[in-house]
């Protein structure tokens, strides 16, 4: 079911940095607008595979990249978490405890990247 999530979110992420609105991205994709709807909303089971491939066939954008997490949002994660970590940092004068903060959200990081390199 995350995965199907992941997929929703990705395609709305496209869609909307391309400007199309919901019914024009059904059309596109040759799916009816309630079903992009669904796969965009993640409100979904599953979805078939042909329906995969015309979302491919579509966007231009890979399996990896419909299903997966992309390079830059995990930079952006990670940003993020660093930032939230230096935030913190000014409450907290343990250097190894920040240390451990950041080598907690490397490894995040890590396992993030292998997941998806083996999802590929």
């Amino acid at each position: 079911m995350q995965i199907v999530k992941r997929l929703g979110t990705n395609i709305r992420a496209f869609r909307k940095a391309k400007g199309f609105t919901q019914a024009e991205m059904a059309e596109y994709c040759d799916l009816s607008t309630r079903g992009y709807q669904e796969i965009e909303s993640g409100n979904i089971g599953t979805v078939r595979e042909s329906t995969v491939n015309k979302l491919i066939k579509a966007t231009g954008l890979t399996e990896s990249e419909l299903f997966g997490t992309s390079e830059s949002q995990l930079v952006q994660s990670r940003d993020q978490l660093l930032v939230e970590l230096f935030q913190k940092s000014s409450m907290i004068n343990n250097t190894e405890m920040i240390q451990d903060l950041i080598d907690q959200a490397d490894s995040f990081l890590d396992v993030e990247n292998k997941r998806r390199k083996e999802s590929v």
